[in-house]
């Protein structure tokens, strides 16, 4: 109680003493709820008024004067009724308790005295709410007719305006950014985030033992957001109206999942030339774009491999994902709630529930060691030493499809086996052997902001997931690029921007060679 007193307009304005109110208000509140007719008058009308935090007689006269065309009386009614109806400056005038004219340091000053931000008088708000369901409880009898609700209403009425407001500037902002960005991101502006409260993006786990420590998990995680922010500004999700919607939600890993990827490093390394920037008919499956030994420099990138059988592994683990995956989607959609209002701003608190609204019900990704290495794999110019992070057409995650019957396709495996035609032959470019579609597959890092949540959102019933797999063992490392043949096939040499992301052409430097913009 004593920092709602003390962020009272009447103290921060110096009018009353803020230690005399605190030491006074215990008797007040006897006061107000007092069966003794001789102790419930003693309050006076100026007490009353300091309860209020209102202005002293003259003061608010004179403010509702000058905010109002009606009288005090009606401009309640009409508050408590119909706010809508209200001016810009009514409103002012009763959210702020007929106080005009709040300077920013003066609202700076009833920010820090409530206790909500940092510093010695810090209070948590669970403290802060209950002093001020005690306030409110103490101030109803004193207001006068529709006043309390007039108040009340004028806060509302003042954040649903500002709500509006942003908005419409958020559509603004949109609709110049949505000329320039992929059509299908103005299809989801338009169904799933214009006006409502949808995210998008995916549920997603994270293997326990992905990062050997926590070092080795925060450069991946900066790593994968950097990635991804040059991912949402090439297709034209970026504006703060579709990105800040844009959510990984982390699900929790189930204790009976089982780890062990089965990694091991090559020692083989492969020679890119760095002056192809971009090749849309390269490589199938694993295989590297042709070396130009005249280039400039090449570019030396290490080989990674698995254990025979990793995606035995792979697969008994997944399928714990799935049910676990199940279990929190088939709950009530986890929303946010507004739960407390300052001066400041609203907190918000997400509701105990399952997956955010808007996030993909069809697939879900993971992170696990052998993944997660395709961040730390290093490209060396020789004579340079190591140049950073690898390239962004190298780095991949896995997506799994939760209705994929991991079960009957077990007891079908060895029919389905002699079965199988593979879309290039039994084997990859590299020799390797082909693995049958098993319910989940590789995704390169950008396209889940890109093509593949194009595939799963807005086309699931024309490309499932195996359709979607069957496009992914064209692209380099079965990592999939895009449903279009040509774009499959695309790799790029480049740290930021991926093959197949682009909606716009890349902007023009003067001064630069055609080299630097990708343009052969």
């Amino acid at each position: 109680m004593d920092n709602l007193i003390k962020s009272f307009m009447r103290v921060v304005r110096k009018l009353d003493n803020a230690d005399e109110l605190i030491q006074s208000f215990p008797e007040w509140e006897r006061s107000v709820f007092s069966q003794d007719v001789a102790l419930s008058s003693s309050l006076t009308p100026q007490d009353q008024r300091r309860i209020l935090d209102f202005p002293d007689p003259d003061t608010q006269a004179a403010n509702i004067a000058k905010s109002s065309t009606l009288a005090k009386e009606d401009l309640l009614k009409r508050a408590a009724e119909t706010p809508s109806r209200l001016s810009d400056t009514e409103i002012s005038l009763l959210r702020n308790r007929y106080w005009l004219d709040i300077s920013p340091d003066e609202k700076k000053a009833v920010m820090h005295a409530q206790g909500l931000l940092s510093g010695p008088s810090r209070i948590s708000e669970d403290e802060y709410k209950q002093a001020e369901e005690r306030l409110k409880t103490v101030r109803r009898p004193l207001y006068a007719e529709n006043e309390e609700k007039a108040i009340d209403n004028a806060l509302g009425e003042d954040l649903r305006r500002e709500k509006d407001a942003w908005r419409a500037s958020q559509k603004q902002e949109a609709e110049k950014a949505l000329t320039r960005a992929f059509p299908w991101v103005r299809r989801l502006w338009e169904e799933d985030i214009q006006g409502g409260e949808k995210h998008w993006g995916y549920g997603i786990f994270i293997d326990p033992e992905a990062f050997s420590d926590g070092e080795e998990a925060e450069r991946y995680m900066d790593r994968r957001d950097g990635v991804l922010s040059h991912a949402h500004g090439a297709v034209g999700t970026s504006i703060s109206a579709i990105r800040n919607k844009w959510r990984l939600q982390r699900l929790d890993w189930p204790t009976d999942a089982t780890a062990g990827d089965g990694e091991k490093e090559g020692g083989s390394q492969t020679a890119l030339n760095s002056d192809d920037k971009e090749d849309s008919s390269g490589p199938a499956g694993d295989a590297v774009p042709s070396v130009r030994t005249g280039g400039p420099r090449l570019l030396v990138r290490k080989e990674r491999t698995e254990e025979e059988g990793a995606d035995e592994k792979r697969a008994v683990k997944f399928q714990k994902l799935r049910e676990q995956f199940r279990s929190v989607r088939d709950r009530a959609p986890k929303r946010q709630r507004q739960e407390h209002t300052t001066l400041s701003a609203p907190t918000q608190q997400a509701e105990r529930g399952g997956l955010l609204d808007g996030i993909l019900q069809n697939v879900f990704l993971v992170v696990d060691k052998f993944s997660a290495g395709t961040v730390y794999s290093e490209s060396v110019y020789p004579g340079q030493g190591i140049s950073g992070y690898g390239l962004v057409d190298d780095i991949w995650l896995w997506a799994v499809d939760p209705e994929y019957d991991y079960d009957d396709a077990a007891n079908d495996a060895p029919a389905a086996a002699a079965a199988t035609t593979t879309i290039e032959g039994p084997t990859t470019s590299t020799g390797t052997p082909r693995s049958r579609y098993r319910g989940f597959m590789r995704v390169r890092l950008q396209q889940i902001v890109n093509n593949f949540y194009d595939a799963r959102r807005f086309h699931e019933s024309d490309y499932p997931m195996e359709k979607i797999w069957e496009a992914a063992q064209k692209s380099m490392h079965q990592a999939f690029v895009s449903l279009r043949d040509d774009e499959a096939r695309s790799w790029s040499q480049d740290r930021f921007i991926g093959s197949a992301m682009r909606a716009q052409p890349p902007r023009v430097v003067l001064g630069q060679p055609a080299s630097f913009h990708g343009i052969k």
